[in-house]
């Protein structure tokens, strides 16, 4: 329990810096739009009348598992293992706007994605003191199809909440470290993940930018359950993800 509450503080910890970075850009340009208090754009006045638009986003996240543990651990408490739990790690993502003007206040983005994960799935082994990590980094492309609420714009910001899916697909893989080659755990190369997320658009004279906080959450079982002596523990995996997003269009 020690070792769990260590993780759940930590990864409380790095979801907090990451929601802090997005507040403070989020703040700093809201500040920057108040500075202009008229209701009248600025900068780009005719930008949303275009009915097709391009950008690209950068993001840094912090992606993890959640878990389900088999019967079999729960019913036996495992003679060797004492307690298993996934933990987060942080990576980073890269990728291409496409939005469509749907409505006044609508649009429909696709945003073709390369994302780069670390998640672990810690065992603690009975009569051992150091644990047993198995490591997942992996290079996934993802394809987010999502539709984009905008509020009225004001001068030259707008707020906006975004809702969709995204299908992926992991293209590169490596080994699990720490874990022999007889244990490695498996999971699927396919995902597919709710998302949702909030952001305020800031114009500037020559292009929108955007800082967006995402939340992306796993809607299908990831693992490949194998008779070895890790999997068995594990009867569900699925992901989630936490993504302070910035966007230039």
């Amino acid at each position: 329990m020690q070792a769990f509450d260590i993780w759940h503080k930590l990864h409380l910890r790095g979801s907090k810096v990451i929601c802090s970075l997005f507040l403070l850009v989020l703040g700093s340009g809201f500040a920057a739009a108040q500075y202009r208090s008229t209701p009248y754009p600025h900068n780009l006045p005719n930008y949303d009348d275009k009915l097709l638009h391009y950008g690209f986003l950068l993001g840094l996240n912090q992606s993890g598992f959640r878990m389900v543990q088999s019967q079999e651990f729960v019913n036996a408490q495992s003679d060797t293992i004492q307690s298993v739990y996934p933990q987060s790690g942080l990576g980073f993502s890269l990728g291409f706007i496409v939005n469509l003007r749907w409505r006044d206040q609508l649009d429909l983005r696709l945003l073709p994605t390369v994302s780069f994960y670390e998640r672990r799935i810690r065992f603690n082994l009975k009569g051992e003191e150091d644990p047993l990590d198995a490591i997942f980094e992996a290079s996934v492309v993802q394809f987010p199809l999502l539709l984009k609420y905008k509020s009225m714009r004001r001068g030259d910001h707008r707020f906006y909440v975004v809702g969709g899916l995204a299908p992926s697909v992991q293209v590169g893989r490596k080994k699990e470290k720490g874990v022999s080659d007889e244990n490695q755990l498996v999971t699927q190369r396919f995902d597919l993940t709710l998302e949702t997320g909030i952001g305020m658009d800031i114009y500037f004279p020559f292009f929108k930018f955007a800082p967006e906080l995402r939340f992306s959450y796993g809607l299908v079982n990831v693992f490949d359950k194998e008779d070895k002596f890790l999997s068995r523990n594990i009867d569900r995996l699925s992901t989630y993800t936490v993504t302070v997003l910035f966007l230039f269009e």
